[in-house]
């Protein structure tokens, strides 16, 4: 019979930690002086988290052994106070490791790009792919499809589908990742009839992660208005705490002024959203 290869699923609990002004959110690209995480033995090699996250499932590797190193960088965080990390580890079995990924294929900027990974197709379990450097990848939607012919990889011949949270819960904010579909995938509480997912379909961009001279950082509650057609917007002295400041603030966002001739459309990404973390603010604070 074929060997038995251990291996690990990874959940992240809790993870909360300090960032640099300069550092973008979404455990984005960390640097090697930031606060984070590091988790070595992976197939898509050293996985760096850090900044803040919400528990999610991360990702499940083939090798039977795994490190994780913290790297408790010191930086200034006034009077902030932050929680740390918890991760969840769970060993799993495989009957065979998948094989050697492909090459990540690089991703042109701004443009929406669909990926399909599917579990039970050769050749087609694992996604390989990247952003140009200083840009990072962001999530529009993806879907976990139970399909008629699980080892055909076609996601139009599906029986039931259902939103997910992978590859964005391993990948948002990375340069670069490699996501490889999990078999057994079961779906949530009374979507498939807890059938196995087979197949997964997302679409994606790749962005910028930092503002620069291109691309620009406005100010809420400093600029009432702004008509850049590429930026930021952030609260004050982000990413730090935003206290003591005004309760309302708004900000209008207008179309350039050099618009003879050209239509144009206002997309909004979240990169960063904390509103009243009882982590990072005074909790006698009301």
């Amino acid at each position: 019979g074929s060997q038995i290869h251990k291996a690990f699923k990874i959940y992240i609990l809790t993870l909360n930690l300090p960032i640099r002004p300069t550092l973008r959110e979404q455990g984005a690209q960390c640097g090697l002086y930031d606060p984070s995480i590091e988790i070595d033995g992976t197939e898509s090699g050293v996985i760096r988290l850090c900044g803040n996250s919400h528990t999610r499932y991360l990702l499940e590797t083939c090798s039977n052994s795994i490190d994780i190193r913290y790297n408790n960088m010191i930086i200034n965080t006034a009077t902030s106070k932050y929680k740390g990390f918890e991760i969840y580890l769970e060993s799993v079995q495989h009957d065979k490791c998948r094989p050697t990924p492909p090459p990540a294929a690089l991703t042109p900027l701004f443009n929406i790009t669909s990926q399909v990974a599917c579990g039970l197709t050769s050749g087609r379990e694992t996604v390989n792919f990247a952003c140009e450097l200083g840009y990072g990848l962001v999530f529009l939607q993806s879907y976990h499809f139970v399909t008629k012919r699980p080892n055909q990889c076609d996601v139009t011949q599906y029986t039931c589908f259902y939103p997910g949270e992978q590859p964005q819960a391993q990948c948002s904010g990375q340069q670069s990742c490699l996501y490889t579909h999990p078999i057994p995938l079961f779906s949530p509480s009374n979507a498939c009839q807890n059938s196995q997912a087979d197949s997964t379909q997302f679409y994606y961009q790749c962005l910028p992660m930092r503002p620069s001279t291109e691309y620009p950082t406005v100010k809420l509650c400093a600029n009432p208005e702004t008509s850049n057609e590429m930026g930021f917007i952030e609260t004050p002295n982000y990413p730090n705490t935003y206290q003591g400041g005004r309760q309302q603030c708004s900000i209008t966002i207008r179309i350039p002024n050099n618009n003879i001739g050209r239509g144009y459309s206002i997309y909004l990404y979240i990169i960063e959203l904390s509103l009243r973390d009882t982590s990072t603010i005074n909790p006698s604070s009301t």
